[in-house]
C-alpha cells in the first residue's frame, strides 16, 4: 500500500518564535550560579526577565497575585520603565503573567477540573467552571496507524488516518494539546469539518455519529518539548499531565484515539465512574 501523503493544513502550523524558544530557555535555566558572565544574557530587561520568570516559577510570585508595577520594577533593578516595560511584556507573550484592563497585571492562574466519564466532553468540562473554552485546531494531515493505535481503533498496521492536531482554552488560556487519529475513510475530511464545526460532537454528528462515549483513558506524565511548551505558554520544567484514550460509537466502533497533553499546573483530571 503506498505511504499516505500530507492532505492539508487547517491553518498553518505554528512555528517557534525563535525570540520566544529563547526566553524560555533562560527562564528554564538552573539555580546554580552560571560559571561564566556568557552564561547570563546580556540587554538588561533579559535580565529581568529571567529574575522574574524565576519568582514566579519558585512560587515566589504565587498564582493570581499581582504583579509589581513597572515602576516599582523600574526602581528595584534601577533601571528605566521603558526596560522595565520590555521584560514584562515577554512575560506576557510567554503567558506567565496577565494584564487586564483597569486591574493590572497578575500572574496567570487557571485551574479546571476536567472530568474523565462516560462521556467525555471538552467544552463542557471547560463551561462547567465558568470558563469560556476554545479550541484552535493547527494541523491535519493523514497518517499511517502504529500498532498501537491500529489495535485501538481496529485497522491494520499502517491503515491510513485522519490526523488532527488542537490546542484547547479557557478564557483564552492554553491549557490542552490534542492530538486525535479518525479512521478512513469513515472519517475523510474531518479535519475541515472541525475547523468549521469547532466541536468534536458536532462534526462527529455530521457523519451520522450521533453519540460517542469513552472506552478507556491511560493516563500518564512527562516534561514537555519546547514546542509544547511554548503553545500552553508554561515552562519546560512544568510535567505535562498524558491521557491517552479511544471513543466508540453507539455500535461499539471505535471512533477515534486521542493523545491529550494538559498543563498541569491549569488541569486536575478527576475520573468519575
Amino acid at each position: 500500500m503506498p505511504r499516505p501523503r500530507r492532505a492539508h493544513d487547517v491553518a498553518r502550523r505554528q512555528t517557534l518564535p525563535h525570540a520566544d524558544a529563547q526566553l524560555l530557555a533562560l527562564a528554564d535555566l538552573p539555580h546554580a550560579k552560571p560559571t561564566s558572565e556568557h552564561a547570563l544574557p546580556t540587554a538588561r530587561w533579559r535580565r529581568i526577565f529571567v529574575a522574574l520568570a524565576r519568582e514566579v516559577r519558585d512560587g515566589k510570585l504565587p498564582p493570581g497575585s499581582r504583579f509589581p508595577r513597572e515602576v516599582d520594577l523600574a526602581a528595584r533593578f534601577g533601571v528605566n520603565r521603558h526596560t522595565a516595560r520590555r521584560a514584562v511584556e515577554a512575560l506576557v507573550r510567554l503567558g506567565l503573567i496577565r494584564v487586564a484592563p483597569g486591574r493590572g497585571a497578575h500572574v496567570e492562574v487557571v485551574s479546571i477540573e476536567y472530568a474523565i466519564c462516560k462521556r467525555t466532553r471538552f467544552s463542557a468540562n471547560v463551561l462547567r467552571y465558568g470558563r469560556e473554552p476554545g479550541l484552535h485546531y493547527i494541523n491535519a494531515t493523514i497518517v499511517e496507524a502504529s500498532d498501537r493505535i491500529a489495535q485501538a481503533l481496529a485497522v491494520e498496521v499502517g491503515a491510513p488516518l485522519a490526523f488532527v492536531e488542537s490546542v484547547g482554552s479557557a478564557d483564552a488560556v492554553p491549557i490542552s494539546l490534542g492530538a486525535n487519529y479518525f479512521p478512513l475513510p469513515r472519517f475523510a475530511g474531518i479535519g475541515d469539518v472541525l475547523v468549521r464545526e469547532r466541536s468534536v460532537t458536532r462534526a462527529l454528528a455530521t457523519y451520522g455519529v450521533a453519540d460517542y462515549t469513552r472506552r478507556i483513558t491511560r493516563v500518564g506524565a512527562r516534561l514537555p518539548t519546547t514546542e509544547e511548551a511554548l503553545l500552553l505558554r508554561q515552562l519546560r520544567t512544568v510535567p505535562l499531565i498524558i491521557a491517552e484514550s479511544v471513543d466508540i460509537d453507539g455500535d461499539g466502533r471505535p471512533v477515534s484515539f486521542n493523545d491529550a497533553k494538559f498543563a498541569s499546573e491549569r488541569v486536575y483530571l478527576t475520573l468519575e465512574p
